[in-house]
């Protein structure tokens, strides 16, 4: 049971949870050096050095928290909706709490495949619409948690808070970077490709004469 949880049992999960959340961290790095500073942003833009503390921490609630709900549900079969009630939430709450752990990784997934869209590619439109994506799926996983494990569910609200903004954050960084189609080949273009090609401009011009 979760209430005989230690402490080590809770560190392989934050652990795991830190490092898929950091897996593109290089590429992050690499891009607010360079071509994303370089960008309109909104002016309500927090410093990048919040980013890596906030995340962090918010992967360390998750990681607690899936710890909790994993240990609860591959150690009770007991499903704790009451499935008397003819209510829609409450017909479809044990399937969620059955599958919750399924969910979670793909919410997760949907997390880690962010950055590299967003910075690796610098598709800012299509990071918006995956940002939004995230946010809906983590509704479930708290209702979910929550019906579970009051404490896990309740971990997940800063995450959710915080998504919250970054989707707001994206959407006016895709209204101040249009996402547009140049050419007969109508190839995509934003200011994010534009920036980018400007640095390896700069990169280049820099090595030939020897900076």
């Amino acid at each position: 049971m979760i209430s005989n949880l230690s402490f080590a049992s809770y560190i392989p999960w934050v652990t795991s949870t830190i490092l898929g959340g950091s897996i593109s961290t290089p590429l992050v790095l690499k891009a607010t050096k360079t071509w994303y500073k370089s960008i309109p942003l909104p002016s309500y833009t927090p410093p990048n050095a919040i980013f890596g503390p906030v995340w962090t921490i918010l992967y360390t609630f998750m990681g607690i928290g899936s710890c909790r709900i994993y240990t609860l549900t591959t150690t009770t079969t007991t499903i704790l909706a009451d499935t008397t009630t003819s209510s829609a939430m409450f017909l479809l709450l044990p399937r969620l709490q059955k599958n919750i752990m399924k969910l979670s990784y793909l919410h997760f997934l949907l997390n880690i495949v962010w950055a590299p869209i967003f910075f690796g590619l610098k598709r800012l439109r299509l990071g918006h619409v995956l940002n939004v994506l995230i946010l809906l799926s983590l509704v479930p996983v708290i209702i979910g948690y929550m019906s579970l494990d009051y404490v896990s569910g309740l971990l997940l609200v800063p995450y959710l808070i915080w998504l919250a903004f970054a989707v707001r954050l994206s959407s006016g960084i895709c209204h101040l970077n249009p996402t547009k189609f140049k050419g007969s080949r109508r190839r995509l273009f934003n200011n994010a490709l534009l920036e980018n090609e400007i640095w390896k401009l700069r990169e280049e011009a820099g090595k030939k004469v020897g900076l």
